[in-house]
């Protein structure tokens, strides 16, 4: 799995990333020059009526409405949003509200700075604050693709409509909901990154699922899909556990610690001492490397490790 966290600069040069699909091409520059406005495109357009009526929800539509306001607005269609409901369930109009403003960047991004951001560092600021920092979006070269990583850890989310001309501001049509850290559960988290976590999440279900879509705080530490090989007994899953916290990379112990897990057994924490191993998790005689952190849910936080606690 790709490591979000540690993104390094100078991605290869951003070439030919994107084609714009429709609404009047790329415009290549930094102001907008359409003749509706973003609220305007969206009321205009059957496709984005569940995007809309999020946008209503949050208390963001007005904004999109006004002149000058110089937004740029990832939009999902009426099918991504039903994708995700089919892989998560129904999200309650809070929870849209929430993260519908990881969708919209308060300045003007043509499609040709989002191939920039690709071949540098920059990620933009969204209105969406996690933690009170807002949070951001990474753009990457995915073998001449422009893709999106968003906070839960997927990785190929793409625009197959870009540049898309308002009045006060441009719009970019995603394949995908953007989801940031901090609004679904463990539960909806693990079912949401398909691409991430999908050989784990496949394995977890009734009760297991149940307890993580609920109250309380969780530690997940998930297996690379490359590590699990058929899918897990519900013990083997809750044995990757932690119950009762949240723990965060920037609270790993340097001495070890041993942690209870919902499988009512052990496993023993340790903050690792290099950033390719950035902590270990140990079974019995079974020992895992913390590989990549910190993809945090409303109700814990999730860890990737190279093998499974079997």
């Amino acid at each position: 799995m790709k490591r979000l966290f540690l993104k390094a600069a100078g991605v290869a040069a951003a070439g030919a990333l994107l084609k714009a699909c429709g609404g009047g091409g790329e415009s290549g520059g930094g102001s907008p020059s359409g003749s509706l406005t973003l609220l305007q495109l969206l009321q205009q357009d059957g496709r984005f009526s569940a995007l809309l009526a999020a946008l209503q929800n949050a208390g963001l539509a007005d904004q999109l409405g006004q002149a000058g306001a110089n937004r740029t607005l990832f939009a999902p269609t009426n099918d991504a949003f039903n994708a995700l409901e089919s892989r998560v369930g129904a999200l309650s109009d809070q929870k849209l509200a929430e993260l519908i403003g990881f969708h919209v960047v308060p300045r003007f991004l043509s499609a040709s700075t989002l191939r920039s951001f690709a071949a540098s560092d920059e990620r933009p600021d969204t209105l969406y604050t996690f933690r009170t920092d807002p949070a951001v979006l990474i753009f990457v070269n995915n073998g001449g693709q422009l893709n999106i990583w968003d906070g839960v850890g997927r990785t190929s989310i793409t625009i197959p409509e870009a540049d898309v001309a308002a009045s006060n501001g441009v719009l970019h049509v995603v394949s995908d909901v953007l989801l940031p850290k901090g609004v679904l559960t463990v539960a909806q988290t693990l079912r949401a990154s398909i691409d991430s976590f999908s050989d784990f999440s496949a394995s977890v279900s009734g009760a297991t699922f149940d307890t993580l879509n609920g109250a309380g705080q969780f530690t997940v530490f998930v297996p690379i899909n490359d590590a699990v090989n058929s899918q897990l007994i519900d013990s083997v899953v809750r044995r990757h556990v932690v119950s009762g916290q949240t723990i965060g990379s920037d609270s790993f112990p340097a001495a070890g610690v041993v942690l209870p897990t919902l499988s009512n057994q052990q496993v023993t924490l340790r903050k690792g001492s290099d950033a390719v191993v950035l902590a270990t998790l140990t079974y019995g005689s079974v020992q895992a490397n913390v590989t990549d952190v910190d993809f945090f849910a409303s109700n814990g936080a999730i860890h990737v490790i190279d093998r499974v606690l079997a």
